[in-house]
């Protein structure tokens, strides 16, 4: 037992680490990463700039479900947390697919009889709408991960036949 260490910190594993495998291949890999990754501002300011929609109960048959692309909806409030994490995600999400994917939002306490029509019971919720018809239904914040998988999928509705099941 006297030959096991307990190591404390990230810190001292990195340090050992690099100290007794000389450059080891994980630092090499993180160094590499990081040059990769360089660009991630860039599209981060991108995605805070980006154009959406606000919809309301005037427009939402005619912005959202008469829309020949696939939407996202989100629905939020202003004095929600969360909501401004949903709200970079999906942006970043929806970016990358250079316009083959529509963002719609709307403000749940501005429009409260457009929540009730649609049965939004919580927010952040993000709804996909397909040629007039909900998709799917997200309720709460999650990762930039999840939300390209959700734009992935609303993509696969333009060229599918059959019916493919959300992620």
């Amino acid at each position: 037992m006297s030959s096991v260490r307990v190591l404390r910190s990230a810190s001292e594993i990195f340090e050992r680490s690099v100290r007794f495998s000389g450059e080891s291949r994980r630092f090499v890999k993180f160094k590499r990463m990081k040059d990769l990754n360089s660009e991630w501002p860039k599209r981060k300011y991108q995605a805070a700039n980006m154009p959406f929609l606000q919809v309301d109960v005037d427009n939402f048959k005619t912005e959202v479900l008469a829309a020949k692309k696939p939407v996202m909806l989100e629905a939020y409030a202003e004095w929600c947390p969360p909501c401004t994490t949903t709200e970079m995600n999906v942006k970043r999400a929806v970016l990358a697919t250079r316009g083959r994917v529509l963002l719609a939002r709307f403000n749940v306490d501005h429009s409260a009889d457009l929540a009730a029509m649609i049965g939004v019971k919580g927010v952040p919720t993000v709804i996909v709408y397909y040629l007039g018809s909900e998709m799917m239904r997200d309720v709460g914040t999650d990762t930039v991960t999840k939300y390209i998988g959700i734009v992935n999928w609303a993509l696969s509705l333009d060229n599918a036949h059959d019916v493919i099941p959300p992620p």
